[in-house]
């Protein structure tokens, strides 16, 4: 049985809704430029705030985002999902070089 995909645009450090696999979640998305690199580093990061902290990292995530837009590092792809529970979030990450998560790691609003 095949479950319902909806397909989301990439609107870089925009909030989107999706459906995937029958969840629904909202998620935020930075895609740097395409890098062609030899190495690359993956992070998944999930957990579960509060019910009244999950705006608040929400607001933290939408900061990374916008600095991410700004750097525009070619080497750094981001992207964060509010699961449909509200207040769980699930990040995944892609880095060309070690040395492209620091970047990330080293941002002000990180």
């Amino acid at each position: 049985m095949q479950h319902p995909t909806k397909t989301c645009r990439k609107t870089p450090g925009k909030m989107s809704r999706l459906r995937v696999s029958g969840l629904s979640f909202s998620s935020y998305l930075y895609w740097g430029k395409p890098a062609q690199p030899d190495f690359m580093k993956i992070v998944r990061v999930q957990y579960t705030t509060t019910p009244q902290f999950a705006p608040v990292n929400q607001a933290n995530i939408a900061a990374i985002v916008r600095e991410l837009k700004e750097l525009n590092h070619p080497g750094i792809k981001y992207g964060c999902w509010l699961l449909s529970d509200g207040k769980t979030f699930m990040h995944f990450d892609q880095f060309a070089t070690e040395e492209a998560h620091q970047v990330l790691t080293q941002l002000p609003s990180f």
